[in-house]
């Protein structure tokens, strides 16, 4: 007698964290997994539902399905309020497959990093005659460093911005650099920021090398505490949030 086998459906709207549910099940569990928000897997389900589905209950093994729909049209924007899902899914994948961002993507990565950056750096692709295309598949074919070098070549692109491009398409090889997770790592660190920049040869936040020193820094540490590295940049981000210079701990003071 055949042992049992699972098929799980996850459906929802986008934005809520399907995918990464449906690629748990698949590294951890062996499920295969099907994305119906892949445009390549959708359109399989299109040209031939029967068929499609006829494949998944015949592998012999456990599948997992995860299907994003939009109840009416206007749910469509709900991916810009969850932008951080929408980023590290959607985004994340596309650029995995298609190795360059899309306009819109590439916008959606600046303003989530620096909204009042946005227009200064559509005039810094417009001057430098590249599209966001031709940019993107030059820092796909790069090294780390070059990586860097040539998104910060574009007027309105620092490192910091650059650092959250790259941390979307790269999130297990980059993270976000700023004055606030230098700050943080410096304080997990016990030591002052100058002597961090000492130790990693440079500003982090000016320096290509000095940032790419900081990445490996945080790894290093996100490693020792079990951790990825895009959790680790989360909780930098959120110890400077409560505890910073001006931090949600300190304003509430004010008030007590």
């Amino acid at each position: 007698m055949p042992s049992q086998r699972d098929l799980l459906l996850i459906t929802g709207v986008p934005g809520t964290g399907k995918t990464s549910y449906g690629e748990k099940f698949a590294t951890q569990f062996g499920f295969v997994h099907y994305d119906l928000e892949d445009q390549q897997t959708l359109n399989r389900l299109a040209s031939n539902p029967a068929q499609f589905i006829a494949k998944i209950i015949a592998r012999n093994e456990n599948v997992v399905v995860t299907w994003g729909f939009l109840p009416d049209e206007s749910s469509e924007y709900l991916r810009y309020y969850f932008l951080d899902k929408y980023l590290f899914e959607e985004v994340h994948i596309n650029f995995q497959k298609n190795r360059t961002l899309t306009p819109e993507e590439f916008l959606a990565i600046i303003i989530w990093k620096s909204n009042r950056q946005r227009t200064n750096v559509v005039a810094g692709i417009v001057a430098s005659e590249k599209s966001v295309g031709e940019l993107m598949t030059q820092v796909a074919a790069a090294d780390d460093i070059d990586k860097v070098k040539l998104l910060i070549e574009i007027g309105g692109i620092g490192i910091p911005v650059a650092s959250a491009i790259l941390t979307v398409c790269y999130p297990k090889a980059f993270t976000v650099v700023d004055y606030r997770s230098c700050a943080s790592l410096a304080k997990v660190l016990g030591v002052e920021q100058k002597t961090l920049r000492k130790q990693l040869g440079g500003d982090p936040v000016a320096s290509p090398k000095a940032y790419l020193e900081y990445v490996g820094l945080c790894k290093g540490e996100a490693t020792k505490e079990g951790l990825e590295l895009r959790t680790y940049d989360q909780i930098l981000w959120g110890m400077d949030f409560y505890e910073g210079e001006d931090g949600l701990r300190e304003l509430a003071a004010r008030l007590k």
